[in-house]
C-alpha cells in the first residue's frame, strides 16, 4: 500500500488548486508530449498505469470488505482507498487534457502546414 511514481508523473507537471464553487481541486497540467507519436506512447502508458490503478481500488475495496466482516478496524485501508480515488480522478482529468493538448497540437500543426 505505497503511492507509486509513474513516468506519467515524471514527465508531466501537474498543478492542482482549489476552486471554491464546486467545492473540489481543479487540475491543470503540463504535457512532455509534443508529436503523434509521443502523444501515443503517453496515451498507451496512462492506459496500463489506470489498469493498474483500477485493479487496486477493487482489491482494496476487497480488504476492506473482508475486515469488517471479520470485525476487525478498517481505518487504514479505508484512508488508503480515499488516497487512490484521489489519484483515480486525477488520471481521468489528465486524460481529458491530454485528448484537448493533443487536439491543439494537431490543429497547430494543421494550420502550419497550410500556411
Amino acid at each position: 500500500m505505497t503511492a507509486n511514481t509513474s513516468i506519467i508523473d515524471k514527465s508531466t507537471t501537474t498543478i492542482r488548486s482549489w476552486n471554491p464553487t464546486t467545492k473540489r481541486y481543479d487540475f491543470t497540467f503540463k504535457f512532455a508530449f509534443d508529436s503523434k507519436e509521443t502523444y501515443l506512447d503517453f496515451r498507451a502508458q496512462w492506459k496500463k498505469e489506470y489498469a493498474e490503478l483500477s485493479a487496486s481500488i477493487r482489491d482494496t475495496k476487497k480488504q476492506i470488505r473482508e475486515t469488517q466482516k471479520a470485525g476487525n478496524y478498517a481505518g487504514s485501508l479505508q484512508a488508503f482507498l480515499r488516497q487512490e480515488r484521489w489519484e483515480a480522478s486525477r488520471m481521468l482529468a489528465m486524460r481529458v487534457a491530454s485528448k484537448v493538448e493533443a487536439n491543439r497540437q494537431y490543429q497547430a500543426q494543421k494550420a502550419a502546414a497550410a500556411a
